[in-house]
């Protein structure tokens, strides 16, 4: 596991004409792999990983729920993936 730092917005400060957002330090761990995986696929759309993650806790904060479903999985299969011998 490796920790992953994610600047994001959090109470407005006037710059200029525009209205920006202080920045905090937010921390939390991710696999390696799940990590490397996902700098590649959000390089591939033209984001940063903490753009990513902004725009996810943006959009759970606006509907006021995590935007895609969660469901548990099949624990036969992910006992499998991870090379866990079945009981």
């Amino acid at each position: 596991m490796i920790a992953y730092q994610l600047t994001s917005y959090n109470s407005p400060v006037l710059c200029g004409k525009e209205r920006k957002m202080a920045q905090v330090l937010v921390n939390f761990r991710v696999d390696e792999n799940l990590k490397h995986e996902m700098e590649k696929t959000c390089k591939c759309m033209g984001l940063s990983m903490s753009a990513a993650f902004t725009i996810f806790a943006k959009k759970v904060t606006m509907e006021r729920r995590i935007p895609f479903e969660i469901a548990a999985g099949n624990m036969d299969a992910d006992r499998n993936e991870k090379g866990e011998a079945e009981t």
